[in-house]
């Protein structure tokens, strides 16, 4: 079972990278596409 530690970090790690999507793309569709970018580059 998840301690609050877990889940503090867990919250830290999508802020930040909610922040750095944030920061470098204003478009949503642009960020869509970088993530599907990269799960297309890891099935290869």
């Amino acid at each position: 079972m998840a301690d609050a530690t877990d889940w503090r970090n867990a919250s830290t790690v999508y802020n930040v990278t909610n922040t750095f999507f944030t920061m470098r793309l204003d478009n949503r569709g642009e960020i869509m596409y970088y993530i599907l970018l990269a799960l297309i580059n890891d099935e290869c």
